[in-house]
């Protein structure tokens, strides 16, 4: 079968087909998201469908659509912090743009799902997923499935403060986040976050993607993997799962994993094993095919 995926973050738009029972990646498009207002949002939306439909040459193609931000069970309201979509219905209106049903889906939610299934964690029974983008999030699947939360929060490590001993360490400023809080995890993790970090210790704006080829960005660097080591900590001591796959934009710069892992083991309780780290193994589409299995499952059902 053929299934669509569409994956909608906080600065682009991915829409990608995925064939056989496998979830094979094939031809994808991409769009800027949207900021200028809600409907704006939707008309992207339902072009990337409408795109996915005509590559496909199939009116009824399994799409599913992956959001950021956490999705109310109960209303099907939004809570986004990096989208135009929050407070709003937005499985409801993207399904009436269409004309038919969609499934909708957290982002983190369903980069994991892909990763758990056929990607960097498939062996694992608890998978942690994390992205660093935009903004900062990850999200949990146990024996391949998601792990349901009343809330519908997904795991929203990026709206947690960091600790201070952590900001005290490196002199943090506490920056305020766009959730209303000050200090959270994704005001350094995210891609603004390490640029801010570059300003504040180098006086001097650095791309995410300059800073190994910098001679004077060791100190960001240390500091970013510090940060990030912290966050996957978090990670360990609440949801504990055999491994965290990481992904999204900045997980492509040059030394990523190496460097995450070299931070990350300088934490431990006793002799008790940290999770694996791993890259996902579909890149930066993985989001769009959890989303394209969310929407064929939901054909299936």
């Amino acid at each position: 079968m053929i299934c669509g995926g569409i994956d909608v973050g906080g600065t682009k738009i991915e829409a990608r087909l995925f064939e056989g029972a496998e979830a094979a990646p094939g031809v994808a498009e991409r769009w800027p998201t949207p900021q200028e207002g809600y409907a704006a949002l939707l008309d992207q939306i339902a072009s990337a469908a409408a795109w996915l439909q005509d590559t496909a040459a199939d009116p009824a193609l399994p799409v599913g659509l992956a959001i950021a931000g956490p999705i109310d069970p109960q209303s099907g309201e939004s809570a986004a912090v990096n989208l135009v979509s929050s407070g709003q219905r937005i499985g409801a209106d993207v399904a009436s743009r269409l004309g038919r049903p969609v499934a909708v889906v957290n982002d983190c939610v369903a980069f994991t799902l892909s990763e758990a299934n056929g990607g960097a964690g498939d062996a694992e029974r608890s998978v942690v997923g994390l992205t660093l983008g935009t903004g900062l999030g990850a999200g949990q699947c146990i024996d391949k499935k998601e792990v349901p939360r009343r809330s519908g929060l997904p795991i929203e490590i990026g709206q947690m403060g960091v600790s201070a001993a952590l900001a005290a360490r490196h002199a943090l400023p506490l920056w305020p986040c766009a959730c209303g809080r000050n200090a959270c995890f994704e005001t350094y993790l995210s891609g603004a976050g390490l640029r801010a970090l570059a300003a504040h210790i180098l006086g001097r704006s650095v791309a995410p993607a300059d800073l190994p080829d910098d001679p004077e960005a060791t100190a960001v660097e240390g500091v970013f993997y510090d940060i990030l080591a912290e966050a996957l900590w978090g990670l360990y001591l609440t949801v504990a799962p055999d491994i965290i796959v990481l992904g999204g934009g900045l997980s492509n710069m040059p030394g990523f994993l190496s460097k995450a892992r070299a931070a990350f083991a300088n934490h431990g309780l006793g002799n008790l094993p940290l999770p694996a780290l791993d890259l996902a193994r579909f890149g930066d589409g993985s989001g769009a095919r959890g989303a394209a299995l969310v929407g064929r499952a939901h054909v299936d059902a």
